[in-house]
């Protein structure tokens, strides 16, 4: 048996196909998926789990399996709310800071991998600038002219 196909927004608003799970994404399955990205550490959160890079976490995990993701920016993450109602759900306050409650049995498995490669690359740490002007109050160098 195949899986039916329809075309859907995905979270950036590009039309793409979509399959619809035959073998959806678990807790478990999740959790693997986040904790095979570089850098990522499983921590304690209050009574959750949380993923996070060096900088910052990008989700949680509750022992009820419900999955809090962060999705940036506010323009991507209403989008997959009004197109995906059943897997994407608002938590109030915290929706408005970025976190949306994932419902992992209604979501396609391809576009919560993608949804959850984007919140780990939105919180790896950012490189650090470089610039090439001098900074104020810096000693120039010795016996030469800048």
């Amino acid at each position: 048996m195949h899986g039916q196909s329809d075309k859907l927004l995905d979270h950036r608003g590009q039309m793409r196909g979509r399959v619809h799970n035959l073998d959806p994404m678990t807790a478990a399955k999740l959790r693997k998926l986040m904790l095979s990205f570089p850098g990522v550490e499983e921590v304690p959160h209050f009574d959750r789990r949380a993923f996070r890079t060096k900088r910052k976490i990008f989700a949680t995990l509750g022992a009820d399996d419900s999955v809090n993701l962060v999705i940036q920016p506010e323009d991507a993450r209403s989008g997959l709310m009004e197109s995906f109602p059943k897997a994407f759900l608002s938590l109030g306050g915290w929706t408005r800071l970025g976190y949306v409650k994932v419902a992992l049995r209604h979501v396609d498995d391809e576009l919560l991998r993608q949804v959850v490669t984007d919140a780990y690359q939105a919180a790896l740490p950012k490189p650090a600038s470089r610039s090439a002007a001098p900074r104020a109050g810096r000693a120039r160098p010795r016996g030469g002219k800048e």
